[in-house]
């Protein structure tokens, strides 16, 4: 039976190899390149690593001419370049708008080009590359995310996205609905990405004063920049030196990312300064703040606007010579020593009559002390609540707005420790 079927088949392969041989007659009459081919290269390239389709076809016709079959290498090169051909036609069509990059330390473990087809008005993703060529695969953004999401830092604890748009390349588009499509899509694909994976959060910076003493170490980092009233602002450091920074949007930076630029001074003001959580108002005119457990002194700005204030690290403002030896002692000595001063945390205004005064807690001793305002310019000067000034307090101030509420714990005035220990 075998051999049955062994001599079917070799009969076969005569008969294809005949009308195959025949069929090249015809075709090297016609192709100049497949006489050429077959009568210079056939001999020496038959087992040859061919890359090019058209010869290859050349040697599938004469092994079709000379067995009646193709041998199984050649079908596999004939797929492989196929298939290259096919990813060449299609990268030709495609115009690369942008691409992805995510970064674990100075790994790259991913990089993904976006592209746009013109004729076709559609948006292409290639995740990998052959020999340089795009695979490209219709876009998907949830499987964009999906992908991304995945990915984990190995060498370090969080991952970067980096990503640029070619700009150059749409100068091709002549229509501005393309031009505004593709915008809205690459910065669509670039924020996806990154609200898509945590990682990608944790490598964004705050601000700090890190940054004002050693700008240009930190060209390229992105911060999270934080304006009242206005959503946060994810931002590249793109210029710095000893006199201002210029930050470039990182979610939205199609057509042309938004710049921002800042002198030291206002940077500070509005990022660092902000953040600083007013503890107590001193003598002299100072304030006592704290922002992440460390001690920042205050001071009202002399050049407008005098509302501003600004701050300084309570150990630098001791070594400068800034400030008077009295003021430094009193900071020593009454502020951080013995604790002599009421905080700001669950102050009480009271006001009656067209008088105005103030309750804050003692910061010692937890107890309510009492400040009335004589003129807005004048310090305050507060005391200790006796039961004569609490009698006073009554007699003056109990028409005052929600006094009902504060009463009790005016009269029991107990000590009371009200915000946790600062450190210096």
């Amino acid at each position: 039976m075998e051999q049955k079927k062994k001599n079917i088949r070799n009969s076969f392969r005569k008969a294809n190899s005949i009308v195959h041989t025949l069929k090249n007659l015809y075709d090297k009459a016609a192709d100049v390149d497949f006489r050429e081919f077959e009568i210079m290269e056939y001999g020496d390239t038959e087992r040859e690593n061919l890359t090019d389709l058209k010869r290859l076809n050349y040697l599938k016709k004469l092994q079709l001419a000379r067995n009646g079959y193709i041998g199984a290498d050649l079908k596999k090169q004939l797929a492989q370049q196929k298939e290259k051909r096919r990813l060449l036609d299609r990268n030709a069509r495609i115009m690369p708008i942008g691409s992805l990059k995510i970064m674990d330390g100075e790994v790259l473990r991913a990089q993904i080009q976006i592209g746009y087809e013109r004729d076709q008005t559609t948006f292409s993703l290639a995740y990998t590359n052959h020999e340089n060529i795009p695979k490209w695969r219709n876009l998907d953004l949830s499987e964009l995310v999906q992908f991304t999401s995945r990915i984990q830092p190995e060498q370090t604890d969080n991952l970067r996205l980096e990503h640029s748009h070619c700009g150059n390349e749409l100068t091709h588009l002549q229509k501005i609905a393309d031009i505004k499509q593709v915008y809205e899509t690459y910065n669509q694909c670039v924020t996806q990405v990154f609200h898509g994976n945590k990682y990608f959060t944790k490598s964004i910076l705050d601000p700090n004063e890190a940054l004002l003493e050693n700008p240009e170490l930190y060209i390229g980092k992105q911060f999270r920049l934080t304006f009242q009233e206005k959503p946060v602002l994810i931002a590249t450091l793109s210029e710095a030196n000893g006199h201002y920074l210029s930050f470039q949007s990182f979610l939205k930076t199609a057509p042309k990312s938004e710049t921002h630029y800042f002198t030291m001074g206002e940077f500070k003001q509005l990022f660092l300064d902000s953040q600083i959580e007013i503890i107590a108002h001193l003598k002299h005119d100072l304030r006592l703040g704290v922002k992440d457990g460390i001690l920042h002194i205050g001071r009202n700005l002399t050049d407008p606007p005098k509302t501003s204030i600004h701050w300084d690290r309570y150990d630098d403002i001791i070594k400068t010579s800034e400030l008077p030896m009295k003021v430094k002692y009193y900071l020593c000595k009454q502020v951080i020593m013995n604790k002599n001063f009421v905080i700001e945390k669950g102050a009480v205004y009271l006001e009656s009559h067209g008088k105005k005064a103030f309750l804050k807690k003692h910061y010692r001793t937890g107890k309510w002390h009492f400040a009335e305002i004589r003129k807005p310019s004048e310090e305050l000067h507060f005391m200790p609540i006796t039961p004569e000034v609490s009698k006073y307090i009554r007699q003056q101030y109990s028409q005052s707005k929600d006094f009902g509420t504060i009463e009790s714990r005016v009269i029991d005035n107990t000590p009371r420790r009200t915000i946790n220990q600062i450190r210096q």
